[in-house]
């Protein structure tokens, strides 16, 4: 997911955009941990599903801006900082469905 195709599409994403494409990661977190493992918890444990939403969320956007930078793309490729932080959004949509998976069968 970090090919030319993918930088072009990033530069070209409106805020409107990038909320929406934050706010579909958090949905498809929520689905994710709600229809799978935290389905019949019960309700003190279900307070738990905030605090690992926003570390799976810190998680993959970090990874995914380490691993772009790794590959040069970020500081290499993309100096724009702005452009940088769509492409991170961008690719950690694909990230976070990812781990989120990995999380749930550990």
């Amino acid at each position: 997911a970090v090919t030319e195709e993918v930088w072009n599409l990033a530069r070209n994403l409106t805020t409107i955009n990038i909320v929406a494409l934050i706010a579909i990661t958090v949905l498809f977190d929520i689905l994710l941990f709600h229809y799978t493992k935290y389905q019949k918890t019960e309700n003190k444990r279900f307070l738990e599903l905030p605090k690992r939403i926003i570390s799976l969320l810190i998680v993959t956007y970090a990874a995914s801006a380490i691993v772009l930078s790794v590959f040069g793309v970020i500081g290499g490729q993309i100096q724009d900082s702005l452009w940088a932080m769509k492409l991170v959004v961008m690719v950690g949509l694909f990230a976070n469905i990812g781990a989120g998976t990995a999380d749930l069968i550990r």
